[in-house]
Order: structure tokens, then C-alpha cells, then sequence
């Protein structure tokens, strides 16, 4: 189940052009990150506070009340 969730995220930001690795990396990043117990919810928070470097996304300027709000973990608040 874990690795669909992984494979699915990877997947998704390799249609939108913004892929990370290579095809044959992807395995075993998504290995690695399951060994070490990321949590893919935290991963995509944190991925998405470092990509815009700290500044809030178009979506929290126009929807205040959004239910879900990504917040990164406490290590990657320090860079942004």
C-alpha cells in the first residue's frame, strides 16, 4: 500500500514535468524512503516549502479557510 501511495506521488510530479530523478532512481528512492519510515504527507509539505523557498502558494492567498494547510517540519522551517 505504502509504495502505491509513493509510486502515485512520483508519478503524478512526472506528468507534470517536475521529476526529481531518473525512472530507474525512483525505485529506489521510494525504497529508501519507506525504510527510513518517511511519511509521504510530510515529505510533500516540505517539498513544497522548500520549492517555493517559504513563500505561501496562490491557493493560501485566496483561500484562507482551506482545510488542509502543508506545514513543514520544524527542520525545514529553518531554510525557508
Amino acid at each position: 500500500m505504502i509504495h502505491k501511495i509513493w509510486r502515485d506521488l512520483f508519478d503524478s510530479s512526472i506528468k507534470e514535468g517536475l521529476s526529481i530523478a531518473s525512472k530507474e532512481d525512483i525505485e529506489q528512492i521510494i525504497d529508501l524512503l519507506i525504510t527510513d519510515k518517511i511519511d509521504p504527507q510530510i515529505f510533500i509539505s516540505n517539498l513544497e516549502a522548500l520549492l517555493r523557498m517559504g513563500m505561501p502558494s496562490f491557493d493560501e492567498f485566496w483561500d484562507a479557510k482551506r482545510v488542509h494547510q502543508p506545514t513543514p517540519s520544524p527542520s525545514v522551517n529553518y531554510f525557508t
